[in-house]
């Protein structure tokens, strides 16, 4: 059952293994929290957002700050965005403020954010 569900994420793996996801680009569509998301997978970066962290715990927090007032979050090492997939998918109108000092990671992060249309600083 678990490999219906993270099909497209087997699948990229299964090009990694075999060295052929290196000469790939494309863009998958992946469903976090009820929000329809766009995951670019760029050279074989980027298919770990298709399996969705599952941390109850940082989903209640981040849940429960929101709640309460708005404001902003600051990612430091934003690494392949899934901290910011996470509150995107609970909270779109939030200010983020990211960083992050890896050219592969920081350019990969901009076209997810542009796939989708994320306001974020």
């Amino acid at each position: 059952m678990r490999f219906i569900r993270y099909y497209k994420y087997y699948v990229c793996r299964l090009l990694a293994k075999l060295k052929l996801l290196q000469h790939l680009s494309f863009n998958l569509s992946q469903k976090i929290h009820c929000r329809k998301f766009r995951i670019p997978i760029i050279h074989g970066v980027g298919y770990y957002n298709l399996v969705p962290v599952r941390e109850e715990w940082m989903d209640a927090i981040i849940k429960k700050l929101f709640s309460i007032r708005s404001g902003c979050v600051i990612d430091i090492g934003v690494n392949l965005g899934q901290t910011l997939l996470k509150i995107a998918s609970i909270e779109l109108k939030v200010v983020y403020y990211g960083f992050e000092p890896n050219p592969v990671c920081y350019a990969y992060c901009n076209s997810l954010i542009n796939s989708n249309r994320l306001n974020t600083l």
